[in-house]
C-alpha cells in the first residue's frame, strides 16, 4: 500500500468505530522527559471524556500533577480544572479550552473520530504528500505535510489501521506569529482564555497582564510534539455515566 491509501484506510477505520479508548502520552521538545499523560474515551454520537495529568516543568514529579478532565454527553459540556467544575456552551468551546493545556493531545484522535465537531485548521489526517518511510512486519511509518513540508509523521498498526504514534514538527515563522497574535486577541479567544485562567485559580491582576501581553507573545521557533497512544480499545461497551462527572 502507498501513503495515500494507508491514510485513507486510517480515516475510514476511525469513522466506522462505535467507541474508542486509549491511554497515552504527549511530550514536547521544550520539556523533554516530562510527558503529559492522558486517557481518552469516546462513544458515538458525541460522548467524550478526556482526562490528563501534567507536571510543573521545574519541579517535575517531585510535586503532585495537575489533574484535569473534560466531559461531553452530547448535551452538556463540562470541565474540571483545579478541582472546579464548569460548563461550556458548546462542544468546540470545551475542546478549545483544553487544547493548549493538554499540548493539543485532546483533539488528535478526536479530530479523526468526529472531524466535523471541531473545525480544526490543517489536521494531521488531511496531510498531503503522504508516503511510506518504513514498512515493517507490524506497522507503517508515514510522513507528509500538514502546515509545512514533511512536518507530520505517523505510525499505524498494520492489523488494525489504528494510529499509535504521531510526531509533529512545528516551525513557527514571524508571519504565522502575527496571525496567531491577531487570532489570540480576538474577542472569542480572549473570553476562552480568561475562562480557562480563572479555572486555574489565576488572579484577575495576572489575567489582565496575560491578556495585555498577547500583542507581544508568539515568537518564531521550532518544536516537536510526540504523541503516543497505548492500550487502545475499540468498539467496547462504554456506559453513559463515564461521560459525566461523578456525583
Amino acid at each position: 500500500m502507498n501513503g495515500p491509501s494507508i491514510l485513507a484506510k486510517v480515516i475510514e477505520t476511525y469513522a466506522n468505530l462505535t467507541s474508542y479508548s486509549d491511554i497515552g502520552s504527549a511530550e514536547t521538545s521544550s520539556s523533554p522527559g516530562l510527558p503529559l499523560e492522558f486517557q481518552t474515551d469516546f462513544k458515538r454520537p458525541l460522548f467524550f471524556r478526556f482526562h490528563w495529568l501534567s507536571w510543573h516543568p521545574y519541579h517535575g514529579k517531585c510535586k503532585p500533577a495537575s489533574e484535569t478532565t473534560i466531559w461531553s454527553d452530547g448535551e452538556k459540556f463540562i470541565s474540571k480544572f483545579q478541582g472546579q467544575l464548569d460548563n461550556a456552551e458548546r462542544f468546540s468551546g470545551l475542546v478549545a479550552e483544553a487544547t493548549g493545556v493538554s499540548q493539543g493531545a485532546v483533539h488528535i484522535i478526536l479530530s479523526v473520530l468526529a472531524p466535523d465537531s471541531l473545525g480544526l485548521r490543517h489536521p494531521w489526517h488531511e496531510m498531503t504528500g503522504a508516503r511510506v518511510l518504513d514498512d515493517d512486519a507490524d506497522s507503517y511509518h508515514l510522513i507528509g505535510s500538514s502546515r509545512a513540508v514533511d512536518d507530520t509523521e505517523l505510525w499505524v498498526a498494520k492489523d488494525s489501521f489504528l494510529l499509535y504514534r504521531l510526531k509533529e514538527t512545528n516551525v513557527v515563522t514571524e508571519e504565522q506569529c502575527e496571525e496567531m497574535r491577531a487570532y489570540a486577541q480576538s474577542e472569542e479567544q480572549v473570553e476562552i482564555m480568561v475562562a480557562a485562567l480563572k479555572k486555574q485559580g489565576i488572579s484577575d491582576e495576572m489575567i489582565a497582564e496575560t491578556i495585555s501581553g498577547l500583542s507581544e507573545s508568539f515568537e518564531p521557533t521550532t518544536y516537536v510534539l510526540d504523541y503516543k497512544f497505548n492500550s487502545i480499545k475499540v468498539n467496547q461497551t462504554l456506559d453513559d455515566s463515564l461521560f459525566r462527572p461523578s456525583t
